[in-house]
């Protein structure tokens, strides 16, 4: 015979049914203490539900609601966003003003180092460039949403302010590239291109 104990079932049945009835045992004798703890935890529930649910206020009629607005709305709401940042760009001033105080800053800045100088129109340049680049983006998708109705030209005239301080810059730059200390004496001469327009 094996060391160790007999079994007392056999098959899965017999160990369920034995399990059942010594559930049925431990609950027979502890029935009442059993109870009473569900009691106490249905009453704490129901006042718990009672102290967090509110009671029902009668329903307010929803407000009127406005009416979706289209695609195009909304992109045209960028504009006036657009042209503050372009107006930011340019510290708030008219395009000559704005021309004119960068070549007083490359001016001012090319007598001590040269090099140093030439970036302040590359940065003027790139602040530009990512405006121009929305506004294509924002003109392009007007178009496609609205290619007969014109919705476009909303953002004509600020695409052509961005392409206007764009190209003067690129120009300044070129001039500076090609004799900085020329710049600066076309500047007090008032000679540059922008100044001839004014």
């Amino acid at each position: 015979m094996p060391p160790g104990r007999l079994r007392l079932y056999t098959t899965p049945e017999e160990k369920k049914a034995a399990n059942r009835s010594k559930s049925n045992r431990s609950y027979q004798r502890y029935k009442e203490v059993i109870n009473k703890a569900k009691r106490v935890g249905r009453r704490k529930a129901a006042r718990l539900k009672q102290k967090y649910e509110p009671e029902e206020a009668p329903k307010k009629p929803l407000p009127a609601q406005k009416p979706a607005r289209t695609d195009l709305e909304v992109l045209s709401d960028r504009i006036p966003q657009l042209e503050k940042r372009l107006d930011t760009a340019m510290d708030n001033k008219n395009l000559s003003e704005y021309l004119k105080s960068l070549c007083e800053k490359f001016a001012a800045r090319q007598k001590d180092d040269l090099e140093g100088a030439g970036v302040i129109f590359d940065e003027e340049e790139e602040k530009l460039c990512k405006i121009s680049t929305a506004v294509h983006k924002y003109q392009s998708l007007a178009t496609n949403l609205d290619c007969y109705g014109g919705s476009w030209r909303l953002w004509e005239p600020l695409r052509r302010r961005v392409a206007e301080a764009l190209n003067e810059v690129l120009e300044l730059s070129g001039e500076a590239i090609l004799g900085p200390g020329q710049l600066v004496v076309d500047l007090r001469r008032g000679s540059l291109r922008f100044q001839r327009r004014a």
